[in-house]
């Protein structure tokens, strides 16, 4: 992601993240964070993609999993991160 004077790379992630829904998690995660008025769009932003990224290893095992997985297990990974 990237915005004026500012690139960020996110390498945490899983080809479980390569599925239909994904990114409307993650569109929906970007937004939900923003909303809470704490962050800037940016930062919001950054944070969503890291949680997003470490979603994939909440899975061990599995060969794929659907966007329902990936919103099933956010609360619990917000919590671990002190969301």
């Amino acid at each position: 992601m990237a915005s004026p004077g500012r690139v960020g790379f996110h390498l945490d992630g899983s080809p479980l993240l390569g599925t239909a829904g994904s990114g409307d998690v993650l569109a929906g995660l970007v937004g939900a964070i923003w909303a809470r008025g704490r962050l800037q769009a940016t930062d919001a932003a950054e944070l969503a993609v890291a949680l997003h990224g470490t979603l994939g290893g909440q899975f061990p095992g599995m060969a794929s999993v659907v966007a329902t997985d990936l919103i099933e297990a956010l609360p619990r990974r917000m919590k671990e991160v002190g969301l």
